[in-house]
């Protein structure tokens, strides 16, 4: 603190240096938060957890437009109204103050920290006292002076005006430092007063405090904590429940019910009680409160005892350091219901500007244009009795009074179409598979239907039921994605759901959640739940059984349809209503289910569900090209593909703008009403219309493409994709003889190495393959774009299929190979096994002559000990895999076990495989310690621990016992 490059630091009005620093000083006790399971937060953890110290401009606007106006009212022909610059002109008029002597203004900082309000406060009532000292005599001010001459003004401010608390004891000690060196940077004669400084936490009152002890004790007095004040302004701190330990989480519940959601609620709800009547708060909170459900009790206490003033939505970038969704505002104590009603508040808008820099340039400049009687398009007029129109009273400033007369007018979505939460399985990992984990077929060309194991198509429950299988599609949220996909996991619902249903009744309560089982398997729409890029609303087919991350909608009777539905949660006027109901990444059943819904006439919805059908059919095209869809042809055209899919957006954001326009007519919205949406959205009234794009984002990169019709070619190789077989999986598009000249490339023992010998090497067949669907010269394209090799490109794609290839696959099908690499430590050797077709005899094949045997007999041959000593260890590993024995000493080797996913059956084998593929180690280390004593494969190496536990855990008995019945 002492380093000279300080030094101006410490000058007269560098006070708050003190704060700043204190504030980084902590920043080593805030470490024990970063890690993956913070502890709660105790007393001793809470301010340097939640200290945050706010820009010195927001101060300067909480307290101009809370002390300032009411030194306005009190005086209206007051020379500080030029001085200022942050106050907000009032949109309406505000009855006067009688004045009062200035000793006699109360201002309380609840929650002080190092006293950067206090600060600003000093100036300003600093310079109030000069005001009154020298036109003392005059109308509307004070016959006698609140001091006799200015060098009394600080010592008057400490003694009179300032009140404030923190339960940090330190803070405490810097925040009087702070105060003296500002009284004696004023006046170096200024004397030792008591101050107003309490360490105590501001949420104390009667009926208990957040924590009891010694530190706390006599400090803040009974007549402190329960008077008033006629200014309060405060940065509060801020703590999600979920973080509270126990005694705050109880104090809090029984003391601040409606702010118990979050710490800054609580002292929301303190501080209005800290207001005398008329008496005005400035606090920066986060802008949660302003919107979500768990806020609406405090919303309602705020509107029976408050009218906002003015409010700044700042949103993420307000403060430099941190990640807060702030927002910054000043609230008048009025218990007057009907003169709160009447209230109109001036709100600025400045979530776009990124920065704290960027948001107070533009709000400085909509104040000067509000003092200029300019409009500005980031200030909003709003009357306070209009937040009662939308559901859960939402601080939704910015709405046309058209649009929310729709609220009033017309029927909730819900009431149309009622939305559901799904399936909650509580353990993923067991109950859920992505589709191609459990897909088998008899024969490689029967259709996708016909596998063993997944129940496509059901209607309803019976039907499922019936079916006798186990697996059935799941829909689990996903990625951005309107009209159609996300169709990518299959869940366990045997037996009708028995397994799930029954986890954890040993303790009482089921551990799953099963809910609104009637709706399973029915057609509908589909959303995901959490997602940061906004609702993106997708066809359900039936069949279905829909999820909690993955919500979904079903229609009431007759009313209404699901491609109307649709429509009108995939449209701009509804990203824009839900936008207004929550503002947050959450899309959860009441943000959609309050969505006005119109009363359409059927010719109108009858040319919207032509706009969707084709919005639906333009979307599915991705998932004809994407070869991890259970639906996938071929990937798109090598020569015309990019051009193809730009093409194809082009037109559904042409399709998806003409179902704007059915949508807007729906709701009989005007040009007005629309340009505000389209604003709303965009951040400026879009020209030309506005276009979203519904499909998943073009990725058609010339590399991405290649690597797509290799990844295509080894599958044709391995023999999953059939091209030329209707109805089977990757069937392509290709005449009769090439369709057929592909299929007898297939390996015919679900083995392919890559050892240079053409007969069985991949890269050299995946080269026929592309060869014979694109011709010589497009394969040599291929593989040069996918590996940048530009000369020898049966090397090069060797070398990808190596390496870069299975990265690639990996991430292709999230973690979960259909092609599992089989690598030797030293490298020496390489070959992919396909999984579905995968075995004990298999594994015996890849040890046999033809594979690893020969390799290692010509390594001998040639005198090569390196290389013949790491295919050794490869062929012992294989062994140690084959004559693996379970916990009774009893030879049970390796069998595949199509239940158990991808996952558990690789883990047995890790020792195999490439080490890029780092979970089945990691699986196999938590089965080998029971956590996942479910499966098949568990049994089969620990028999007697799982025969143990099957007479006490149900669901784990139905899994042993039940699931062989349906495929397991």
């Amino acid at each position: 603190m002492d380093d000279p490059l300080l030094a101006d630091a410490w000058q007269p009005g560098g006070e708050e240096a003190l704060g700043w620093f204190y504030q980084y000083f902590n920043e080593p006790d805030i470490a024990v938060f970063r890690g993956s399971r913070p502890p709660k937060v105790t007393a001793e953890l809470l301010p340097a957890k939640t200290q945050l110290f706010t820009p010195r401009w927001i101060v300067r606007f909480l307290v101009e437009n809370t002390l300032g106006r009411l030194w306005l009212q009190m005086h209206p022909d007051s020379r500080l109204a030029g001085r200022l610059e942050y106050l907000v002109p009032s949109a309406e008029s505000l009855p006067p103050v009688v004045p009062k002597p200035l000793r006699e203004i109360r201002v309380l900082e609840p929650a002080c920290g190092a006293m950067h309000f206090g600060l600003v406060v000093f100036d300003l009532l600093a310079e109030m006292y000069r005001e009154e000292l020298g036109r003392t005599g005059e109308s509307g001010w004070p016959a006698h002076p609140s001091v006799a001459d200015e060098a009394a003004i600080p010592a008057a401010i400490l003694a009179n005006n300032l009140f404030a608390f923190d339960i940090d004891p330190l803070a405490v000690r810097l925040s009087a430092t702070t105060l003296y060196l500002k009284a004696i940077a004023l006046n170096p004669d200024t004397p030792i007063v008591p101050l107003h400084l309490y360490c105590a936490d501001a949420l104390r009152r009667a009926g208990g405090m957040l924590w009891e002890d010694d530190r706390q004790g006599g400090e803040a007095t009974t007549d402190v904590l329960g008077a008033t004040y006629d200014v309060v302004v405060t940065n509060p701190p801020y703590l999600d429940s979920r973080d509270f330990d126990a005694p705050l989480k109880s104090f809090i519940a029984d003391a601040y019910p409606a702010g118990k959601r979050n710490l800054y609620g609580a002292f929301l709800e303190r501080c209005v009680g800290f207001l005398a009547e008329g008496g005005r708060l400035g606090i920066i909170t986060p802008q949660t409160f302003m919107f979500i459900s768990s806020f609406a009790k405090l919303r309602a206490m705020l509107r029976g005892s408050v009218a906002v003033e003015t409010l700044v939505q700042g949103g993420l970038g307000t403060f430099p350091d941190a990640v807060v969704d702030a927002a910054f505002y000043v609230l008048r104590r009025e218990a007057n219901a009907e003169r709160s009603d009447r209230c109109v508040g001036t709100f600025f808008r400045l979530t776009r500007p990124l920065d704290t820099q960027a948001k107070r340039q533009a709000f400085e400049q909509a104040v000067v244009a509000l003092r200029q009687g300019r409009a500005d398009s980031q200030v909003f007029r709003c009357r306070q009795g209009d937040f009662d129109h939308l559901p859960g009273r939402p601080w939704v400033y910015w709405i046309t009074p058209r649009v929310r007369d729709l609220f009033d007018r017309l029927p909730k979505l819900s009431r149309i179409a009622k939305p559901i939460v799904g399936l909650q399985t509580s353990d993923n990992l067991r109950f859920l598979r992505f589709w191609w984990e459990v897909f088998f077929r008899d024969h490689p060309d029967h259709p996708v239907a016909a596998n063993r194991y997944i129940a496509f198509g059901c209607r309803d429950r019976a039907a499922a039921l019936s079916s006798g299988r186990k697996w059935f599609p799941h829909i689990k949220g996903g990625d951005f994605r309107r009209w159609y996909g996300n169709q990518e996991y299959v869940v366990n619902w045997a037996n009708d759901g028995a397994e799930i249903r029954t986890l954890g009744i040993e303790s009482g309560k089921v551990a799953s959640r099963p809910q609104n089982m009637d709706y399973y398997f029915r057609p509908g729409v589909t959303w995901t739940h959490t997602s940061s890029r906004g609702l993106s609303v997708r066809i359900l087919p039936p069949g279905f059984i829909c999820n909690v991350e993955g919500m979904a909608t079903f229609q009431r009777g007759e009313c209404g349809s699901s491609l109307e539905t649709l429509a009108i949660m995939n449209s701009s006027f509804a990203a824009h209503v839900i936008g207004l109901l929550n503002p947050t990444v959450h899309f959860g059943g009441r943000e959609v289910g309050d969505l006005p819904y119109p009363q359409a006439d059927p010719s109108v919805v009858e040319v919207l569900e032509s706009h969707v059908s084709r919005a639906m059919e333009l979307a599915r095209q991705d998932s004809l090209e994407d070869e991890t869809t259970w639906e996938f042809a071929q990937p798109p055209d090598w020569r015309t593909g990019p051009d193809d899919a730009s093409r194809r957006l082009q037109e559904l954001a042409e399709i998806e703008r003409l179902i704007d326009e059915e949508v807007y007519t729906l709701y009989g919205l005007g040009r007005e009403d629309r340009a505000a949406v389209e604003a709303d959205l965009n951040g400026t009234p879009p020209s030309p219309p506005l276009v979203r794009g519904g499909a998943v984002e073009s990725r058609r990169s010339r590399r991405d493409l290649a690597v797509r019709w290799i990844s295509y070619a080894v599958g044709v190789v391995m023999g999953r994709f059939r091209p030329g077989v209707e109805g089977s999986l990757g069937c392509g598009r290709f005449d009769a003889r090439t369709a057929a000249n592909l299929r007898e490339l297939a390996v015919s023992d679900a083995i392919a190495e890559l050892s240079g010998d053409g007969g069985t090497d991949l890269a050299e067949l995946v080269m026929r393959a592309l060869g014979l669907m694109l011709g010589d010269r497009g394969a040599d394209e291929v593989v040069v774009s996918a590996t940048g090799k530009h000369r020898n490109s049966i090397a090069g794609l060797r070398g990808y299929l190596t390496g870069g290839f299975f990265r690639d696959h990996l991430r292709r099908y999230h973690g979960r190979p259909i092609y599992w690499l089989v690598r030797s430590r030293g490298r020496g050797y390489s070959a992919y096994l396909y999984c579905e077709r995968l075995s004990t005899a298999v594994l015996e094949r890849l040890r046999g002559p033809q594979y690893l045997a020969g390799r290692l007999s010509e390594a001998i041959r040639c005198g090569d000990s390196s290389l013949a000593a790491d295919l050794q260890a490869l062929d012992e590993a294989i062994e140690r895999v084959l004559s693996a024995s379970d916990e009774e000493g009893r030879t049970v080797g390796w069998q595949l076990e199509p239940d158990d996913g991808v996952l558990i059956n690789a883990a047995p084998l890790s020792e195999l495989l490439s080490p890029v593929w780092k979970e089945p180690a990691e699986c196999r280390r938590r089965l080998s310690a029971g956590e996942h004593d479910w499966s098949f494969t568990a049994a089969r190496y620990w028999p007697q621990r799982v025969r143990s536990k099957r007479g006490e855990v149900k669901s784990l008995d139905l899994a042993h016992s039940a699931a062989r019945a349906h495929g397991g």
